[in-house]
Formats: structure tokens, sequence, C-alpha cells
């Protein structure tokens, strides 16, 4: 009971509520791209999380924490991603990603820096926010889309609303929760 007093009191400490630290997560990031079109967005496991708390209505992420519920090949797909492996680039074409948030710090944010595929439009110290160039990819922030997204029907974000859309994608079938 006092617990639950102290965790619903209006002047609750930090520690006893549900937020995230702004210093960690990337809340200004996502505002920058909160009225892009049809954002389909990677992301590390952890800015997913974050991601889907924040904004599980608005934006779906590529990966989250909770990577049991992937299956090991789409793990190791987004970890070859992360790293830069080759064939980086077909995977998220694949999954049709338009939209990246990173650590400036990672190895991919430097990749996607030197190609001709993806368009900085974010940079704050703390996050890069990466557009894809292109159909499907929009204009910058402010913007509207260049051309219409397309709309893959078998998509399992269209069939369903997941908060992370390659679920089904990767498994062939319905996460079983």
């Amino acid at each position: 009971m006092l617990l639950t007093l102290m965790v619903f009191a209006p002047d609750a400490t930090g520690k006893l509520r549900a937020e995230y630290d702004t210093q960690v997560y990337p809340e200004a990031a996502l505002a920058a791209i909160d009225d892009m079109p049809s954002v389909r967005l990677f992301t590390d496991d952890e800015w997913g999380d974050y991601v889907i708390y924040t904004r599980h209505d608005s934006h779906r992420v590529f990966v989250d924490g909770r990577s049991d519920f992937y299956g090991p090949e789409f793990s190791l797909s987004f970890l070859d991603v992360l790293s830069v492996r080759p064939g980086w680039r077909g995977v998220l074409d694949r999954y049709e990603v338009n939209t990246v948030m990173l650590s400036p710090k990672a190895a991919l944010s430097g990749a996607m820096k030197e190609s001709a595929d993806w368009r900085l439009v974010y940079d704050d110290g703390q996050a890069v926010v990466f557009r894809r160039e292109g159909p499907g990819g929009g204009d910058t922030l402010g913007g509207s889309a260049s051309q219409q997204p397309r709309i893959n029907f078998s998509s399992p974000l269209v069939q369903e609303n997941f908060s992370s859309w390659n679920i089904n994608q990767s498994t062939g079938g319905t996460p079983g929760i």
C-alpha cells in the first residue's frame, strides 16, 4: 500500500516513475521526425524500446529489446546492419526502412554519411537521423514526401497493428504472444 502511494503521489521521485532520461534517450531526435510521413525506423534495440513506449501509435521500429521474439535469423540480420557487414543495404531494402536513428558513434552512422542513398536530416550530438533518398524516403524535416510511399499490402505492418513490423516477415507467421 505504501509503495502504491509513493508511485502515484504527485511528488514521487523519478526513481519510482516510468520515465526515460532525455540525456540518454533520443527524445529531441524523435520530436524532429514526428511529422515525417510513413516512418519505418531502424534504430538499436534499446532506443527501439523507447520509441515503442513513447510513440507506439505513430512510429514502427525495426527491432526492440524483445530479441528472443524475433528469432535467430532476423537477429543476425539486425546485427549485420548495425555492424555494417556485407549485405546491410539489402536488409534495409528488404524491410523497406526509410529512416535510421542512431548514436553518431555507431558504425552504421559513419557508413550512412558516405552513402548516396541516405541523407542526414538531424544531428544533435546525441542522435543522428538519416532519411532514405528516392522513392518512399520523403524530404528532410519540415518537408512533405517527394513521392507517395510504396504500400506493401503483404507486409504485416499493413495487415496487423504491431509496434515492430518485421515480426511476420522474419518468421512467416504470427508471433505467439
